[in-house]
């Protein structure tokens, strides 16, 4: 096995519910660059909270190329992620699958940014009917 060389950075990415954030470290865990890119988050209904695992993506990739921008660097030796836990939706080849209850997801947004709002966040309160009911069954 080879070690990195010592202009490499290690990458940790975070993915919050308002932004992708991404710190650069070198080898001995000194922070030499960080970056953030928010989130969109759409709220078609009280208590619905979703966002698109493509805009989830494109803001880790540009919160990652700031880091390095800022670190000077290009080379990674290695990446680790951190994500608050929500419900991504995906179809047949992993195609995202739109998850409000106001289809077409691009209702009220500009044409130049459409996007399938496929996941439904950790804070979304839809199903609070349906974890009543299985909560009452004592779990049985």
């Amino acid at each position: 096995k080879h070690a990195p060389p010592s202009s490499s950075v290690f990458i940790g990415v975070d993915v919050g519910t308002g932004s992708a954030r991404a710190a650069a470290f070198d080898l001995a865990g000194h922070l030499l660059g960080e970056a953030s890119s928010e989130l969109k988050t759409r709220t078609p209904q009280p208590e619905h909270f979703e966002q698109s695992s493509e805009d989830i993506w494109h803001a880790c990739c540009k919160a990652v190329r700031g880091a390095l921008a800022a670190a000077g660097t290009t080379e990674v030796a290695g990446v680790a992620f951190d994500a608050t836990c929500s419900l991504v939706v995906l179809g047949d080849g992993d195609a995202p699958l739109a998850v409000g209850a106001d289809l077409p997801d691009s209702e009220g947004i500009s044409s130049s940014e459409a996007e399938v709002f496929n996941v439904i966040m950790w804070c979304d309160h839809r199903a609070t009917a349906e974890a009543e009911a299985i909560n009452a069954t004592g779990h049985r």
